[in-house]
């Protein structure tokens, strides 16, 4: 497998986003959080630095198990801070074809094979009817893109690591999948899509893109222009 990644703060001063790729003697684990909130890049940076200890106290041969453990840890260590975090997570075990993802908010995991791409929608209420009917239901309301809870504080995603101030809206379990085949996997903070367009033409754009350019690493993906924080890690197999 070939990886690469790239990071960018666009046009903000401060960099919230953070990935981390992690070996083991079972496969490699990849993850990309991105913060938001005043304290989001200290959430974001916890779980990053947590990430490989948790993960090899936890992982037992079952990777989707090994996936939910690992967000109940963070969990139990970022749940106090008013801040918050993404987080999407991709195992790659040595010689399966198998991958096993986890998504926690809008971080966007994209897979392709053969020419076709898919991806689990992102938790953000914007664009995601579902999660926003489910987050009303847990008390809180919509308005102007945003969940708000009784502060008057509003949130953009539906599921999320922190944000104590939602802890009785949002979710903190994790979306999980098994990808059977794969040519390429991407991970990226919502950076890399935000770019004032559709979110599935944006998506399409980039799949597109990697599949034409064989030789396109996550440094190709990553605009320095952006609006928001954008991290990419592209993993191609060999």
């Amino acid at each position: 497998m070939i990886f690469s990644a790239a990071t960018s703060n666009g046009q903000r001063f401060i960099q919230q986003d953070r990935y981390k790729v992690h070996h083991t003697d079972h496969g490699t684990l990849v993850a990309v959080m991105d913060g938001h909130g005043p304290e989001g890049h200290v959430v974001a940076a916890k779980c990053a630095d947590y990430l490989a200890p948790f993960w090899d106290i936890g992982y037992k041969g079952d990777a989707c198990a090994a996936l939910k453990q690992l967000v109940g840890a963070l969990d139990s260590i970022t749940n106090e801070f008013t801040s918050g975090s993404t987080f999407s997570a991709v195992f790659l075990p040595k010689d399966k074809e198998t991958a096993y993802a986890a998504i926690l908010g809008d971080s966007p995991i994209i897979v392709g094979y053969q020419g076709k791409h898919m991806y689990a929608e992102p938790h953000n209420v914007r664009t995601n009817l579902q999660e926003r009917q489910e987050a009303i239901a847990r008390g809180g309301s919509y308005e102007n893109g945003y969940i708000q809870n009784i502060n008057g504080h509003g949130l953009q995603v539906s599921r999320a690591l922190g944000d104590s101030d939602f802890s009785s809206i949002i979710r903190k379990d994790p979306e999980v999948l098994t990808i059977a085949h794969w040519d390429w996997i991407l991970l990226a903070s919502d950076g890399v899509i935000d770019r004032n367009e559709n979110e599935a033409e944006e998506i399409d754009r980039l799949a597109f893109n990697i599949d034409a350019d064989t030789k396109l690493t996550a440094p190709g993906l990553v605009g320095i222009d952006t609006e928001d924080n954008a991290t990419a890690v592209l993993i191609r197999r060999n």
